[in-house]
């Protein structure tokens, strides 16, 4: 099974962290093959920088987090 994540899911689950995203993120590497592109990457880099995400987490734990 492939799974395709896209950038709002991404950014859902860094900035509302929850058990049903860690049990998702779990099945996913246990029973297929996740497909995150360069791309994707790069926008949720460029997302997460913004200062509206502040509230939600620091500027080092989204670098951290994309990291």
């Amino acid at each position: 099974m492939r799974i395709v994540v896209d950038t709002n899911m991404l950014i859902s689950f860094a900035i509302r962290p929850n058990k049903d995203f860690e049990r998702l993120f779990d099945h996913i590497a246990e029973h297929g093959v996740t497909l995150i592109s360069e791309s994707t990457v790069a926008e949720l880099f460029t997302m997460l920088r913004r200062e509206k995400f502040r509230k939600y987490l620091s500027r080092n734990s989204a670098i951290d987090y994309v990291e």
